[in-house]
C-alpha cells in the first residue's frame, strides 16, 4: 500500500501505525481542509492536500474514503450542519470531479456518501466547548480511509472522537 505525508497548515494525513492506533481498520486519517468562518470552500493553502490524498485514494482502489464535515459551534445547530453538508459536498466532487477519484469509494454501504455534524455532535462526542469553539480547524472535513465500507456508526463515531480530542490539545 502506498504510503502518504501530506504537511499542511494544521498538520498531517497520517498513515500507517499512527492511522491503526485510531482503530484497526483504519488505514489512513487527516483534517486537512479547513474553511473560513461561514464558508464552503476550503482554504486555497489546502488544495495541494485534497491532491495528495486523491492520488492515495487513486493508487489504493480498494479503500473506503469516508467524509466527515465538522462546524464550529456557534450559530444555530441546524445552520451548522446545512454548512457542514455543504463542506462535505465541495471536498467530496473536488475529489470525484478534479482528481478523478472513483465516487464509489465515498460509498458507504448504508448508501450515504458523508457524514455532517452540527453543534449537538460536539455534545454527544463530549467534546467541551472551551475547547473547540472557533478555531479555524474545527471548521473541517475529515477524512478517514477504512480497510472496508461499512464501518458502524459507533466505530465511527470513537475514531472521529479520538480525532478531535486529540486534536483540542493542540
Amino acid at each position: 500500500m502506498s504510503s502518504l505525508r501530506v504537511k499542511t497548515i494544521n498538520g498531517e494525513f497520517a498513515t500507517g501505525e499512527y492511522a491503526e492506533c485510531l482503530d484497526q481498520d483504519i488505514v489512513a486519517w487527516g483534517e486537512v481542509w479547513n474553511f473560513p468562518l461561514n464558508k464552503t470552500i476550503p482554504i486555497p493553502d489546502h488544495y495541494p492536500a485534497l491532491g495528495a490524498c486523491a492520488d492515495f485514494m487513486k493508487k489504493n482502489t480498494s479503500l473506503y474514503c469516508r467524509l466527515t464535515g465538522l462546524a464550529s459551534r456557534s450559530g444555530a445547530d441546524l445552520y451548522n450542519r446545512d454548512i457542514s453538508d455543504k463542506r462535505c459536498r465541495n471536498v467530496h466532487g473536488y475529489l470525484v470531479v478534479h482528481h478523478d477519484v472513483a465516487p464509489e469509494q465515498f460509498v458507504h454501504s448504508s448508501g450515504s456518501i458523508f457524514l455532517a455534524l452540527g453543534e449537538e455532535a460536539w455534545k454527544i462526542l463530549g467534546v467541551s466547548d472551551g475547547k473547540v469553539s472557533e478555531k479555524d480547524r474545527h471548521r473541517a472535513v475529515v477524512m478517514t480511509v477504512w480497510k472496508h465500507n461499512h464501518p458502524s456508526t459507533l466505530q465511527q463515531m470513537k475514531v472521529l472522537k479520538r480525532i478531535i480530542q486529540w486534536d483540542a490539545r493542540y
